[in-house]
């Protein structure tokens, strides 16, 4: 009887130890290769979904779990490094008694270490000097008559040879009767501006 039970006992510890083994084998198994590939095509299925429908949930998931403040960002650029690389390029055709105040007002904007292209009508009433343009704080600054009927493009194709430095930002000047026509002409703003690289 002894005999018996203990060989019972036996079974019954065999059978224990082959479920606890077979139990760990499948807990090693990795995850099969098409599982994996399945479930990366429905996530993709899934966001071309919500993109085809425009439901923004992945930013919207995005936007909850973030920050409310995001991490400032350090500057690419400093003011210091783009004066040198810039030249103002300002033409003045009609309204040559608001010279001084506009390039007075360029001051805080561009920085006076930038250099600075003033064309103008060839005119007494247009001369930078005769009309007393503070060009005193810029570091380098070039006068430019032109013949009184030249349009500001003029101002800028002619000022090309003269700019050496790698940008130039140009600017046109335009009196108040230019905002008079706001069908054909701008009727905001006081100055047409466009930033030109040299190539």
């Amino acid at each position: 009887m002894q005999q018996q039970a203990r060989r019972i006992a036996a079974m019954v510890a065999t059978r224990r130890q082959r479920a606890v083994a077979a139990t760990q084998n499948q807990k090693a198994k990795p995850i099969s290769r098409a599982k994996v590939v399945f479930a990366v095509l429905t996530a993709v299925a899934f966001q071309l979904l919500l993109t085809s429908l425009d439901l923004p949930l992945l930013k919207v998931g995005r936007n909850i779990l973030s920050k409310s403040t995001p991490d400032p960002l350090p500057p690419k650029y400093s003011c210091d490094d783009l004066s040198s690389k810039l030249t103002v390029v300002v033409t003045v055709k009609d309204a040559c008694s608001q010279m001084p105040g506009f390039v007075k007002a360029l001051e805080p904007v561009v920085g006076t270490d930038t250099s600075l292209i003033l064309t103008y009508p060839n005119l007494t009433a247009c001369d930078p000097l005769a009309l007393k343009v503070d060009l005193a704080p810029w570091r380098d600054v070039t006068t430019v008559p032109l013949p009184p009927s030249s349009s500001p493009m003029r101002g800028w194709s002619d000022s090309v040879g003269l700019i050496k430095t790698e940008f130039a930002l140009l600017l046109r000047r335009l009196s108040a009767s230019d905002f008079c026509t706001p069908s054909t002409r701008p009727s905001r703003g006081l100055h047409f501006a466009s930033v030109a690289s040299k190539a």
